[in-house]
């Protein structure tokens, strides 16, 4: 289950309609609002009391103070700003403190001229929040100005720099683009630990190490029964009419320290999971169709299971009790025999259902309980190469 380790952030998109102004901004987050059909957005990173002084001077021309706590935030900020067609200006002010590379962030994205540096870790943020708004980038950069005050630390003065900004607003442009009703909200991750240590010594080691002899065993069989040439089992299982043939060819003889059947089962878990799962479930998430990737999670858990022999009844249970309690989806991750679980469930109900879940987890297997855990987690982008 490797690969859905990395999910995709799943914001709840902006898409062409009327908005009542009452209700902008429309994605919730961290403002302090002042005027909303007012040109300018502040954005400071959230921390001291400089929001808050600068909203109790209600500057002339301010539209709202947005403050980041984290490069989620600088995703939310953008799609608000997107959907209020009077803002022209994006200020970045107090950036004096550890957070700077917030507005760094915010700078970058919304200006691709920007050349600021930033740890590898927000950069790969940045650049995961470029993929996944690029079509609304285009447009932002069009309708904002990005002006960097991130030195300017006193709230009297950058109400100064305010009323001066304003004073240039040119656009006469006014309104709101609202979410449709019934768009998908904002997904968290909760995971829970087991408790059970996934050992990879002693007699936990062979069982460990079969997996991967497996895939070998496999291939090299497949290599001196057809005289392939592949290197690796999924350009043998690319070959014309191989994946039958393989089956075939396993289930003619079983291989010394393997259980009976166990390489077929491997062959069809690793074909079910590559060629059908992953692909079928990147297509379910890109259209945001939450119903169909849990089916196929599911799935993949189940050929983990039953092809991989690497689950424990602990992992068994929480994943199968997160979907009875709601999660769009859930599976166990990693390596196997023992770890953690992780599930897919609406933001608002991630709380309540982290306690509900590791509350039966308990009352099932009071054992490991006394090692188990459960916590939220956002997603993040996908591993990607930073050049």
């Amino acid at each position: 289950m490797g690969a859905f380790q990395n999910l995709v952030k799943l914001i709840r998109p902006v898409i062409p309609g009327a908005g009542r102004p009452s209700e902008w901004p429309f994605v919730p987050g961290h403002y302090r609002i002042c005027t909303r059909s007012a040109p300018v957005v502040v954005v400071v990173p959230r921390h001291g009391t400089f929001a808050t002084d600068l909203a109790a001077r209600s500057p002339e021309g301010l539209c709202m103070i947005a403050e980041l706590a984290s490069s989620k935030d600088v995703g939310k900020l953008l799609r608000n700003i997107g959907s209020n067609l009077a803002i022209e200006y994006v200020v970045l002010a107090n950036g004096a403190s550890d957070k700077q590379r917030l507005l760094t962030a915010t700078h970058k994205l919304l200006d691709d001229k920007t050349r600021a540096e930033l740890p590898k870790d927000m950069e790969a943020a940045v650049h995961g929040l470029r993929n996944d708004i690029a079509d609304e980038l285009d447009a932002l950069r069009k309708q904002v100005k990005t002006i960097d005050l991130s030195s300017v630390g006193d709230p009297q003065d950058l109400q100064s720099r305010i009323k001066e900004i304003t004073s240039d607003a040119k656009r006469q442009t006014t309104g709101f683009v609202a979410p449709e009703s019934g768009e998908s909200e904002e997904i968290e991750r909760v995971i829970a630990v087991s408790g059970v240590r996934s050992r990879k010594s002693g007699p936990q080691r062979e069982a460990y190490n079969r997996l991967s002899l497996a895939v070998r065993t496999i291939l090299e069989r497949w290599r001196q029964a057809s005289g392939s040439a592949a290197i690796t089992l999924a350009a043998a299982a690319a070959e014309p009419e191989a994946p039958e043939a393989i089956l075939q060819l396993l289930a003619e003889h079983d291989e010394p320290g393997f259980p009976a059947g166990f390489l077929a089962g491997r062959f069809r878990q690793f074909m079910t999971e590559s060629t059908e799962v992953i692909p079928e479930a990147s297509r379910a998430l890109e259209s945001r169709d939450l119903s169909r990737f849990g089916e196929l999670v599911d799935r993949s858990q189940r050929a983990a299971e039953e092809g991989l022999g690497n689950q424990v009844p602990e992992t068994v249970h929480l994943a199968r009790r997160a979907r009875a309690l709601g999660a769009r989806a859930a599976s166990a991750f990693g390596a196997g025999f023992g770890g953690s679980v992780w599930a897919m469930v609406d933001a608002a109900a991630a709380d309540r259902f982290g306690k509900e879940w590791i509350g039966e987890y308990r009352r099932a297997f009071p054992g490991a309980a006394r090692r188990a855990d459960c916590f939220r987690t956002e997603p993040a982008p996908a591993a990607r190469r930073i050049d």
